[in-house]
């Protein structure tokens, strides 16, 4: 996620369990949630991905 330009990786938590990922933290876009999840259902061993990132909140997004 580091290497995308597009991704606010200090927003995102991923955790990883038996090759199943879930995605905390805030998402900016539908369209970067949607981007997420794709990295992380191409990482070899990776069987599921859970989207448990919420909408960034305003506060947050006037930081960016």
């Amino acid at each position: 996620m580091r290497e995308q330009p597009w991704v606010d990786t200090y927003w995102v938590y991923p955790d990883v369990t038996a090759g199943v990922v879930t995605l905390h933290g805030y998402a900016r876009s539908e369209k970067i949630r949607q981007g997420l999840i794709m990295l992380a259902q191409g990482i070899a061993g990776v069987g599921a991905v859970h989207d448990a990132m919420a909408p960034m909140p305003l506060l947050l997004r006037a930081t960016l």
